[in-house]
């Protein structure tokens, strides 16, 4: 039975901040397939459209379910997705050096994004049992790390650094809002100051590439920068209602 509460309490200035953010990117997209008038890329713009109202259906659906049902299937939504990872890494299909998409019925998913909310929902409820004022220990983090070194490592073997990164940045940020002691964040930061730059070297070259042009566009402007130079160049000749 639909509760009221979800409504009164509902947060509907993050709903308006969601809307509007997705009316600019529809509008974005409609401008960019509209050049010409007959564009065969605006059938992009038309299946935007579709997923963003199959989006906003499964969004309103969403609230007639208490988030104590997301608490009870938390584990089993999070094992569920890590089997769709390992399911890629067998049998997705193989695109552009590597394998980030899943076939099911005609049908292609991208499990690494069905991965963020199940981290998020996992993480929700393990340190809802555990959240204290004093702040979290470092051995009370090592659940934490392992769920998401475990979707982390699978997204890596894609390969997909930068989805992989953002796992392990939004759960760094759920972790902080949790409160963690300050002997064991200065760990943490220690830590990564230390092992982080290591990293570089295990990097494969277009990754390497990917982070020195985001760094300094410049250093190639007519190949791994021209996009983000472009982009500077249209956001400073249009300004702010460009």
């Amino acid at each position: 039975m639909f509760d009221r509460r979800l409504v009164q309490y509902f947060d509907w200035s993050l709903l308006c901040l969601t809307l509007i953010v997705s009316f600019i990117g529809l509008m974005t997209l409609y401008s960019a397939v509209s050049a010409g008038i007959s564009t065969p890329q605006k059938v992009l713009y038309a299946r935007q459209l579709i997923w963003y109202g199959l989006g906003l259906t499964a969004m309103i659906i969403s609230f007639l379910f208490h988030y104590k049902v997301l608490e009870r299937w938390a584990g089993f939504f999070y094992v569920f997705c890590i089997l769709l990872l390992i399911a890629v890494l067998l049998f997705g299909r193989y695109i552009g050096g590597s394998r980030r998409w899943l076939t099911i019925l005609s049908i292609s998913i991208q499990p690494s994004e069905l991965v963020k909310i199940a981290v998020i929902i996992v993480l929700a409820k393990y340190y809802s049992n555990l959240a204290k004022t004093t702040g979290l220990r470092l051995k009370e983090l090592f659940i934490p790390c392992v769920l998401v070194a475990i979707p982390f490592i699978l997204i890596v073997k894609q390969p997909d650094l930068g989805t992989a990164m953002l796992i392990v940045l939004i759960a760094a940020s759920i972790t902080c809002f949790v409160k963690i002691e300050k002997r064991t964040f200065i760990y943490i930061i220690s830590f990564c100051g230390i092992t982080v730059p290591s990293v570089w070297f295990f990097l494969k070259d277009y990754q390497k590439q990917r982070i020195l042009t985001f760094l300094n566009p410049d250093r190639d402007p007519l190949g791994t920068g021209y996009h983000i130079i472009q982009s500077k160049i249209a956001i400073g000749s249009g300004m702010l209602y460009g």
